[in-house]
């Protein structure tokens, strides 16, 4: 029988890793891409030889009560997020057609309670209850290998910024999801989506919590202190570790967060140059933290610099001045030192 089959493959896969289902996300469990591709076979058999992925479905959630189809489904749905995930919203089709499964006979309240038993299995919990638990899958994939295949240049881009932020303003998770979501133009179009700039933001707080817990701050080699320490580190980033590319951008993420200092935080502020599509200027944005110690990317007086400096560059091609908005001060700004406009990527 196929499903028992499935059962004995999930477990030699936990034995080869020394691991039971803990409550880390799946992609913690990094399969390879072999591994991926037999955990596909595997349940493509599973649901042959029960009729469709419905019938599966509810042999699973019905008095059988088997364990093995749904803890399949949700590892096989993350890891396709991981390996096949090419840009664009997400839908469930063609996690499914890669099955052999009809979506349209998959109905969405059965195949909510598959994966939110699936999930429970390895213990975790549900993220996005009214979204078809497209979250939960997202966030157990980690950062697709399609989008590094593009070059990690705009991905270390958009987190080595917002790193250099949260080290500045002490930021917390919102904060720094919300300036990973600013920055998501930097990024190849098909990409510049919700889920993508919340896998983005857990690998830069990844690499701010490894930061504090183990003080790499100012130390010279963090990746060997790392090592040393916690040889499992690296399974903290939603990340596949097969691939160059993602070993190097973690890496070097490590790096950057024990080479930035904490600034304090009160007091400072800083000046940023942006391109903003649909538009022709470069845009001024100053991230001014607030009383509270808890600044984020866009406060109001962000906007009012943006507005500003927008308007100002369009007075300025028209050949007139532009005043300052009222009760404010008289300010030009420039780039100066350490200043850049990113340029966007080529989709």
């Amino acid at each position: 029988m196929n499903t028992e089959t499935l059962s004995h493959w999930l477990i030699a896969l936990l034995r080869q890793r020394d691991l039971n289902p803990d409550g880390r996300l799946l992609f913690a469990y990094d399969l390879s891409q072999d591994e991926y591709d037999e955990l596909t076979k595997q349940l493509q058999g599973a649901v042959a030889e029960a009729g469709g992925l419905e019938e599966l479905a509810a042999l699973s959630l019905g008095r059988s009560r088997l364990a093995a189809p749904p803890a399949a489904f949700v590892l096989y749905a993350s890891e396709w997020w991981k390996h096949e995930y090419a840009g664009g919203p997400w839908s469930w089709a063609p996690v499914l057609e890669k099955l052999g499964a009809d979506p349209a006979r998959f109905s969405p309240q059965l195949r909510s309670e598959f994966v939110a038993r699936g999930l429970s299995l390895w213990q975790l919990s549900p993220l996005d209850k009214g979204k078809a638990f497209i979250g939960a899958i997202v966030v157990n994939g980690g950062i697709p290998m399609r989008l590094l295949a593009h070059g990690d240049g705009p991905v270390a881009l958009v987190m080595s910024q917002v790193l250099k932020l949260a080290s500045r303003y002490h930021w917390g998770n919102t904060q720094v999801l919300d300036a990973v979501t600013e920055r998501l133009v930097l990024l190849p179009h098909a990409y510049r989506q919700p889920q993508i700039a919340e896998l983005l933001a857990r690998f830069v707080d990844a690499a701010l919590h490894l930061k504090e817990e183990y003080q790499l701050e100012g130390v010279t080699d963090p990746v060997a202190r790392l090592d040393g320490a916690q040889p499992d580190w690296r399974r903290r980033f939603p990340i596949s570790l097969e691939s160059e590319a993602a070993q190097s951008l973690l890496t070097g993420l490590v790096r950057q967060a024990a080479a930035e200092g904490m600034g304090s935080a009160h007091g400072l502020f800083m000046a940023e140059r942006r391109l903003v599509l649909g538009s022709a200027d470069p845009v001024a944005v100053l991230n001014v933290p607030s009383k509270s110690a808890s600044p984020t990317a866009t406060s109001s007086s962000s906007g009012s610099t943006r507005a500003l400096a927008t308007g100002a560059a369009r007075d300025r091609a028209r050949g007139r001045p532009r005043p300052p908005p009222p009760g404010s001060a008289s300010t030009n700004c420039r780039p100066g030192r350490g200043m850049k406009s990113p340029k966007a990527a080529t989709p």
